[in-house]
């Protein structure tokens, strides 16, 4: 390739998920999968799945499909090249073989692209339709970026394919190329068009920067082959990228592929990648557009370059025909143009070939709308099981936060429409897409808006209330006007509405004392109702002496002491640590409590009685603090425990004090009518811990105290907060010790998003670490 810059100045496709790049993006990102049943039956009676544009009628042959999908893809393109000057532009086209697209139809296609860009004229240059299926638009881009870097003027690529005809499925169908249960290894018809604007720099009219087309390389093919072959054609392909002069020692960040997901094409993929490594992202993870959109075929070029021009940093983008041919392009990184949708667009007779102007488009933006908020639903349950299994850390919830957050951005792009869809959802029956439209709209700085998802959380059934909670909670946060609305329903003569109030300020980490004691009043002392409202105005509250004074009236328990220890009051520790001498039986399963402290003579008191007459609260609290000296006792204990939940509880204070690291899986029957569910847990294997225990015993110290095999600290404390396996209780347990120990109060919420959990934790170690005050 030529070393005269040639860049991408705008880019825009139509897919069966989206009519224009952006919103293609946002669904890709989102993690949507569009593959539905067609009346195409296969082998086994069960109609093939595919890809299909829902606003092309299902009888529509190929030829119009292609035509009506390129139509849509290149009329806001035409609109910019028009705007920035030009009458004329030379096309480079990527289409199917000849033997899957006779010639007339290829006629058909153009034609229809001629009419819906005028008076935009598109040259075809001789040998400008490249018909090599997935490798075409590669091919097309190789002779479009010399035309381009010898000063011919600025040029498309383009691609467009369909596969998903009714002709195309029965032939493929026939013919066993479709992923069924006859053909695991089957591919998913899929449909699409793609087109990206190149030029030089210095006749760039849109874009200050817009990304670099750095190099582009193909191969010849060497004919259709179904068994896997050594690739011989892509390693060719991309050895001339890793060789190219401009890009040693380059390595991309991510790669792009164009193939469907089958065993020919991975096994293609691994050859190719083994040859030329230093190339490739580390760690090698290739994504395929074919994941969500199918096989697109001879769009997917186009379709891919397309998304990657969006993309941050270096992006390898390849792909492979049918007859071998093969082609690869690396592109990098920048800001192409947005393209600007025109309002008077469908006035023009040639804008009528564009499914953007089709009667249908706002069903179909629509049910997109509705698809995020069920997802959004789903996924929001999940994630609340998750978050109040009492074993369960972030791992797992992470993930669906991610898979939510991309649902919350796809659903942003649709903007007033969407919202228009949650309002409907709101008030409607479903209730998936309830929940999800309380997420979407959860962070609304309305009054208004604010006021219907309160008033929403109030009539639905009490089994859907922990999912909205943790919706509203999602974004609530950082609304005023959602906070004073939480707030509010304490003003109510309704414990049930008033203690759902309180719960959705503890998640956010905020307290109105004054109306959350005058519910603790009323509220009958030792009930589970009682304890929560005292340990959230303790926790969250501005007014620690009036939350002494009740507790002053109330019996030692765990609630109560704990909600001393949240406002600084250690005075009830002095009380237990005598009832513990003692000997008074509730003292000892209030052991724990003594750990906030983390004392050396607290252990004393613990160990005053025989290793094997402790209880399992008191393992905990000897874990919990830390002692060196403890550790010898927990593995005589666990050496003789015959209590499953004693050794358990025995194995996670040696974990908490040594930091060993040592887990097992073990298979759990959550479900009588589901399979065992294979779960991590520290293990409980005494020879293990004692094997550990006589090799790192040298880095303990009797007389000091360890957290994870640190000594315990703040910066230990706020390192087990990291920790992604913890439980929730136990994460619990480590904020109040930091607060104790170190004064540092953290208004965390661990039913935030881990993301922001994260942040706020790292925040604290970096301050901890700088010796600064937090």
């Amino acid at each position: 390739m030529s070393t005269a810059p040639v860049f991408v100045l705008a880019a825009d496709v139509c897919t069966s998920v989206g009519l224009e790049l952006e919103a293609t993006a946002v669904e890709l990102e989102a993690g949507v999968c569009p593959f539905e049943e067609t009346p195409v039956l296969a082998a086994d009676g069960v109609g093939v799945r595919a890809a299909r544009m829902p606003l092309l009628l299902p009888g529509a042959s190929r030829r119009r499909r292609m035509g009506l999908l390129g139509a849509t893809a290149l009329t806001a393109l035409a609109a910019a090249i028009q705007r920035a000057g030009q009458r004329r532009i030379t096309l480079y086209l990527g289409l199917p073989p000849t033997s899957e697209l006779p010639a007339n139809d290829v006629g058909h296609v153009l034609e229809t692209l001629r009419q819906a860009v005028a008076p935009l004229e598109l040259a075809l240059p001789e040998g400008g339709v490249y018909a090599y299926g997935r490798a075409a638009v590669f091919m097309a881009l190789r002779d479009a970026v010399a035309h381009v870097s010898r000063g011919a003027g600025d040029v498309l690529v383009g691609g467009i394919d369909c596969s998903c005809d009714t002709t195309s499925l029965v032939d493929a169908s026939i013919g066993g190329q479709l992923l069924g249960f006859d053909n695991i290894d089957g591919r998913i018809a899929g449909e699409g068009a793609g087109f990206v604007w190149l030029a030089a720099k210095s006749g760039a009219p849109v874009a200050a920067a817009p990304p670099r087309i750095l190099d582009v390389a193909d191969h010849d093919g060497s004919g259709f082959s179904r068994e896997p072959d050594r690739a011989e054609g892509l390693a060719a392909a991309l050895r001339q990228l890793r060789l190219a002069p401009h890009l040693q020692g380059v390595r991309v960040d991510r790669l792009l592929s164009c193939q469907p997901n089958q065993t020919r094409w991975a096994t293609q993929l691994a050859w190719a990648y083994l040859r030329n490594a230093s190339l490739c992202p580390e760690p090698f993870e290739p994504q395929s557009i074919a994941e969500s959109l199918g096989d697109t075929g001879a769009a997917a070029g186009a379709l891919a370059l397309a998304l990657a021009s969006r993309a941050d940093g270096v992006t390898l983008v390849l792909g492979v025909g049918d007859g071998g041919e093969s082609g690869a392009c690396v592109l990098g990184s920048g800001e192409p143009a947005r393209l600007e949708r025109s309002p008077n667009e469908g006035r023009r007779a040639s804008a009528r070939l564009s499914l953007r102007e089709h009667p249908e488009v706002p069903s179909f933006l629509r049910e997109r709308c509705e698809e995020h908020l069920e997802e959004l639903g789903i996924l929001l349950e999940l994630r609340s099981d998750l978050l109040r299994d009492p074993d369960m850390g972030w791992r797992g919830v992470e993930e669906l936060e991610q898979r939510m957050v991309a649902r919350r951005r796809a659903l942003a792009h649709y903007g007033e429409l969407a919202r228009g869809v949650a309002n409907a959802a709101l008030a409607g029956s479903d209730a998936e897409l309830a929940a999800g439209a309380a997420l979407a709209a959860s962070n609304s700085s309305s009054v208004e808006d604010s006021a219907r998802l309160v008033a929403a959380l109030g009539e639905i059934e009490p089994d859907e209330r922990p999912r909205w909670t943790d919706a509203l909670v999602w974004g609530g946060r950082w609304s005023v006007e959602t906070l004073h609305q939480f707030a509010a329903m304490l003003d109510t003569t309704d414990a049930t509405v008033a203690l759902a109030g309180m719960r959705l300020l503890d998640r956010c980490c905020q307290c109105d004392s004054g109306r959350t004691l005058r519910w603790l009043d009323q509220l009958e002392p030792g009930s589970v109702d009682h304890d929560f409202a005292l340990l959230h105005v303790a926790r969250w509250g501005e007014q620690p002496e009036v939350v002494r004074e009740r507790l002053a009236t109330l019996t030692m328990r765990g609630p109560t002491i704990e909600a001393a220890l949240w406002i600084g009051h250690l005075e009830p520790l002095q009380a237990l640590r005598a009832y513990l001498r003692q000997g008074h039986e509730f003292a000892r399963a209030l052991a724990p409590y003594l750990a906030v402290l983390g004392g050396a003579g607290d252990t004393e008191l613990i160990q005053s009685r025989a290793a094997e007459d402790l209880r399992a609260e008191e393992f905990e609290a000897l874990g919990r603090i830390g002692l060196g000296r403890s550790v010898p006792v927990l593995l005589s204990a666990l050496g003789q425990s015959a209590e499953p939940d004693v050794a358990s509880t025995l194995a996670e204070a040696l974990e908490r004090v040594c930091g060993a690291g040592l887990y097992e899986e073990v298979e759990v029957l959550v479900d009588p009518d589901e399979p065992p569910e294979l779960v991590e847990r520290v293990s409980v294997d005494p020879e293990r811990w004692a094997a550990w225990w006589h090799e790192h015993q040298a880095r303990f110290d009797a007389g000091r105290c360890y957290r994870r095999g640190r000594i315990a600290g703040p910066l230990a404390l706020v390192d087990e907060l990291l920790d992604p396996r913890l439980s929730p209780a136990t994460r619990r347990h480590t904020l109040l010790d930091l607060r104790i120990r170190a004064s540092l109060p953290l208004r965390l919420g661990m039913t935030w998003p881990v993301v922001e959990q994260l942040d706020v934790l790292r925040q604290a170690r970096a301050q901890l670490d700088g010796g600064a005050a937090p």
